[in-house]
């Protein structure tokens, strides 16, 4: 098979492609999916597409600037077989020309062979360009903080200038905003827009351990149902705060403090204890007490000296 020498262009039928074989007919396949016409656009059987004919990509539809691979598959019977000859003499060695006589046996086998040829084209002049934006949040409260733990966050993509009808695929990655490396957490999804403008959600789940980090998601817009070939849009700015997501640092545990033991009280009244007698006495009783003592032990000795003694 081979592949156009001229350059291509979206919005055109783009080819062509020439297929060369010796069998009937092979089947032909696309990747990414794309219609496949003859040179007046009109759409052909794939699966049995005979020799020298003329394949060109249906891009009429489209405005971006892309790529494809074209690959034809021919599949083919063949035999096998081996050749068992007998001597004319016992013992001797057969040759082509020297044998008694000949044993042919054969084995049907099958053959597939492929060949493939790739093209690209440009975007059409003047067309306008698929675009993306994202906004990506906490999917438990819709705000940008995620639990230390961990949880899923979604990013809304808002897409425009895409063509109605037409399969697209969206695949992003959160990236560590630290370093600019990739975390491995990835989501993706497939759509086909009724409109040029409009939104899909991509999910991405968010397993513990990344605690502390900011993440940022990085999108890609791919043409098809797969993830593959050359990306219409991107969206990759790791200081968009608007892709951006910050996971709580994971609680510190504190140990508890041990509570010191409560102070012995002694008891009264045992060995080696003074043991407390009789109950509380007043100040003001007390010094009452005192006063009076004084007092009548003066009176008695004014006594003794009026007595002589």
């Amino acid at each position: 098979m081979t592949a156009p020498t001229v350059a291509q262009t979206a919005g055109t039928l783009v080819g062509p492609f020439v297929v060369n074989t010796n069998q009937t007919s092979v089947a032909v396949t696309v990747d990414p999916a794309v219609s496949v016409t003859d040179g007046n656009g009109t759409a052909l059987d794939l699966s049995a597409v005979a020799d020298g004919q003329e394949l060109y990509l249906d891009l009429r539809g489209g405005t971006a600037a892309g790529s494809a691979t074209v690959q034809v598959a021919a599949q083919g019977s063949s035999s096998t077989g081996t050749v068992i000859s007998v001597p004319n003499t016992p013992g001797g060695t057969p040759t082509a020309a020297d044998h008694a006589q000949s044993i042919i046996l054969v084995a049907p086998d099958t053959t597939k062979t492929t060949a493939e040829a790739t093209v690209q084209w440009t975007a059409q002049p003047g067309a306008a360009q698929p675009a993306i934006g994202t906004s990506l949040v906490d999917a438990a409260d819709g705000d940008r903080v995620l639990d230390w733990n961990g949880g899923t966050v979604i990013d809304t993509v808002a897409y425009q200038d895409l063509v109605p009808g037409t399969t697209y695929t969206l695949w992003g990655e959160l990236m560590r905003k630290s370093d600019g490396q990739p975390t491995g957490i990835t989501g993706s999804t497939t759509f086909t827009p009724t409109t040029p403008e409009g939104s899909v959600d991509v999910n991405f789940i968010v397993p513990e351990g990344f605690d502390g980090e900011v993440l940022v998601a990085f999108e890609a817009l791919f043409e098809g149902a797969e993830a593959s070939g050359e990306p219409l849009a991107v969206h990759q700015d790791i200081d968009d705060a608007a892709q951006t997501v910050t996971v709580e640092a994971a609680p510190v545990v504190v140990s508890p403090t041990p509570t010191p033991a409560a102070p012995t009280t002694p008891t009264t009244g045992g060995a080696g204890n003074l043991a407390a007698t009789g109950g509380t006495v007043p100040i003001a009783a007390t010094a009452a007490a005192v006063l009076a003592l004084l007092a009548g032990a003066m009176l008695t000795r004014v006594r003794r000296r009026g007595a002589g003694v």
